[in-house]
């Protein structure tokens, strides 16, 4: 065994035998703020680059958002950040229109994307009403971050008969349960108010009058179609 590995198992050792899984709490601690720096990082190089994050690229979510929407599709992207899933199914549907609350982030998305078949203001959908019809509501990686989804997801069900959802997996890594046992932050971001399963995410959207089409997990994340009740589907 090289010095190295003599070293690395020495530590590990030590670690491990410290009372109250101590060593154990330390490194996932140190996980987390690792990632967390990590994150920060790739923040400013998607900013350098123009504001279009890896997950983007990486993986096929936004492909999903695409999937299932229709060329006759007037299509309201709720908590649209700056613009990406917004712009990409404006190349598909007749209109869009993506709403966030961050003035920055709508300042940005018009300045960056100019559609005609696409606008960006900064609004509450609280402020929406009967007469502000969609056919589509997406909420890619929202609802995790809303306090009263019930109300939320009710509201949106007045808008529109159709949402398309994305929410962070809380079964997406083994570490995540473990973390939550030993009183170490699990959540992807601070500011999730939950992170998802499949039975939680059906038990919310029933008490919101919704019914599943579908629903999976991909990329760490819960993909889902639903339809309001007694709607047209």
């Amino acid at each position: 065994m090289s010095l190295k590995q003599l070293l690395r198992t020495s530590i590990q050792k030590r670690l491990a035998n410290l009372p109250d899984k101590k060593g154990i709490k330390f490194l996932l601690r140190l996980e987390n703020k690792f990632e967390a720096f990590l994150l920060g990082v790739i923040k400013i190089d998607e900013m350098k680059r123009g504001l279009i994050h890896p997950r983007h690229t990486i993986t096929s979510l936004t492909d999903f958002l695409i999937e299932n929407v229709k060329p006759s599709d007037k299509i309201l992207d709720v908590g649209c950040g700056y613009g990406f899933n917004s712009n990409k199914l404006a190349e598909k549907a007749k209109f869009v229109l993506g709403v966030d609350l961050r003035p920055d982030a709508i300042s940005t998305c018009k300045k960056r994307f100019k559609r005609d078949n696409l606008k960006f203001v900064c609004k509450d959908i609280s402020f929406f009403d009967i007469n502000d019809k969609f056919d589509v509501i997406v909420l890619s990686n929202v609802l995790e971050h809303i306090e009263e989804r019930i109300i939320f997801l009710k509201q949106c069900g007045k808008i529109a008969n159709k949402i398309i959802i994305t929410v962070p997996a809380y079964d997406r890594d083994w570490k995540v349960p473990y973390k939550e046992m030993l009183n170490i932050e699990w959540r992807k971001n601070l500011d999730h108010k939950l992170e998802y399963t499949d039975d939680i995410l059906t038990e919310e959207l029933t008490q919101a009058n919704f019914k599943i089409k579908k629903i999976f997990s991909k990329w760490g994340n819960y993909c889902c179609t639903a339809f309001v009740k007694d709607s047209d589907d």
